[in-house]
């Protein structure tokens, strides 16, 4: 779910008043920030404080959880993976870890934060 608020910057939610904190999630991973960190801060100050790293496929932070026969990418994180959980730490966008696979996951918990 990309929060319908994204769509137009300019507008304002009517159930939403100035200042109040909103929780806003990608479902479907961090594929609309791309490698750009800087989207990630803009994201925040439009109402982003959830999100999911990846979904079933991986994508520039990481390798995504399949639940097939095959399993999961052996494959972890990525660098930009982990500046992207490092800055998330940072600026208080929690991760949702429901969809990354079990490499990625240990490499969340061995990504020292940056401070």
């Amino acid at each position: 779910m990309i929060d319908s608020r994204f769509a137009d910057p300019t507008r304002r939610s009517k159930r939403t008043r100035a200042g109040e904190n909103r929780a806003s999630n990608y479902d479907g991973g961090a594929e609309p920030i791309g490698t750009d960190l800087n989207l990630l801060y803009i994201f925040y100050e439009l109402g982003l404080r959830v999100i999911g790293l990846t979904h079933a496929r991986s994508n520039a932070a990481g390798s995504g959880g399949v639940f097939a026969p095959t399993g999961s990418s052996p494959k972890g994180l990525t660098a930009f993976g982990c500046e992207l959980v490092r800055e998330c730490e940072r600026v208080g966008v929690i991760l949702d870890l429901a969809h990354i696979n079990p490499a990625g996951f240990d490499d969340i918990w061995k990504t020292p934060p940056d401070r």
